[in-house]
Order: structure tokens, then sequence, then C-alpha cells
């Protein structure tokens, strides 16, 4: 996976990354509406998106 994604990072740079003002503005906003779904761990934006990417399971079996 480390490999298929570092063969494909100018692509995504290109895409994610790129100097245009309306991006990067596009980008903050969506940041901070992030940061305000996830601010409380025990939101439903939390536990749903938990749940989604099976986070909460790898960092209770990693302690």
């Amino acid at each position: 996976m480390k490999l298929y994604y570092s063969d494909r990072a100018k692509e995504y740079e290109r895409v994610y990354f790129r100097d245009d003002p309306i991006r990067q503005q596009e980008q903050i906003n969506i940041q901070d509406t992030m940061k305000e779904f996830f601010k409380n761990r025990n939101s439903m934006w939390y536990r749903v998106l938990d749940s989604i990417c099976a986070t909460r399971s790898q960092t209770y079996n990693s302690h």
C-alpha cells in the first residue's frame, strides 16, 4: 500500500494541494467543520467515523 501511494503522490498533490485560493478556502472550511464534528469523542459523528474506520478497536488493541 505504501508503494501504491508513493507512486501516486504527485497525482494526489496536484488534485488536493494545488495553490488555488478557492480550493485552499474549501480545505479550511472542511477542516473547521471536521474539528467541530469530532471535538467530542462521545458525539454521534465521532462514533460513526470511528466505527467506519475501525480505529477504536485498533486503538484499544494497541495498548
